[in-house]
């Protein structure tokens, strides 16, 4: 099947497939969501590798000669790389999500909640998951305008099930054992904001936790009755881990880069209510 992209996206040509990059793995979950086979996904930040320090190699910098599309997610490095991406494709359309849903005005997130500021995580809640979703059903729709019935139909049944699991989420967190949780790095601000819950994180903008906040942190883990610290597998476990061993506390895994996104938040959502 082949593909018109119209003149509203610099180009006129024919193509077979419809060529994605995406920033992280979880957003090629919402890709296929929308488009299923339709697109072809390349990630850009491999598994295991730091998003907020990570640096395109020539390896990744080659992906985006063929692609039509990038959907970011405001990353550090979009805005580094970008213009040294259009130049190894002029043709590319990037599009940066966090500040499309960021900055429309909603009354639950600000300009201050983008990466230049806080937490890119946008993937990490349900409310700005359904509004990617829209954004990207919305790109699809003006690229490939004749497959506009199937690109709702997907928004239609990808909308339900966030609304199943808003359902499911609101019972884990009735239900859970604290309202706050301590995690190594900022990256479930957003899903916090969503159910009420308070992020605390060990690192603040990149930086090392000083003795100070870490004394801060110990006397709210008594306060709070807190019996389990978040770690990541990107980051190195060693405070989160001599807290833990002083403290008595249990050390729990939080992957936010997982492909496996409705599974996966399932998972982050389990952990944090102690379920």
């Amino acid at each position: 099947m082949r593909v018109f992209l119209g003149m509203a996206f610099g180009i006129c040509v024919m193509l077979a497939e419809i060529n994605v990059v995406v920033s992280v793995a979880p957003q090629e979950y919402f890709i296929k969501a929308i488009a299923k086979d339709r697109a072809k996904v390349s990630i850009m930040v491999p598994q295991g590798i730091v998003p907020e320090t990570f640096e395109p190699s020539p390896k990744e910098a080659q992906i985006i000669q063929k692609a039509h599309l990038f959907f970011g997610v405001g990353m550090d490095y979009e805005e580094e790389w970008i213009k040294r991406f259009n130049t190894l494709n002029a043709s590319l359309r990037y599009i940066n999500l966090a500040d499309k849903i960021l900055s429309k005005n909603n009354e639950n997130y600000t300009k201050s909640d983008i990466h230049t500021h806080h937490d890119p995580h946008i993937w990490i809640s349900l409310n700005l998951a359904q509004m990617q979703a829209q954004e990207i059903c919305d790109v699809f729709i003006k690229l490939d305008s004749a497959y506009k019935d199937f690109y709702m139909q997907n928004l239609n049944d990808f909308l339900a099930q966030i609304a199943v699991m808003q359902t499911d989420f609101k019972q884990i967190f009735l239900e859970s054992h604290t309202k706050t949780f301590i995690v190594i790095h900022p990256g479930f601000g957003y899903l916090a904001k969503e159910f009420g819950l308070r992020e605390v994180a060990l690192e603040l903008d990149g930086k090392e936790t000083k003795t100070k906040r870490l004394d801060e942190i110990v006397r709210l883990i008594r306060k709070e009755n807190i019996k389990r610290l978040f770690s990541q597998p990107q980051f190195d476990p060693a405070t989160i881990n001599q807290i833990a061993s002083m403290l008595g506390l249990e050390v729990v895994i939080l992957d936010p880069l997982r492909a496996d996104w409705a599974d996966n938040m399932y998972e982050i959502a389990r952990k944090i209510a102690y379920q």
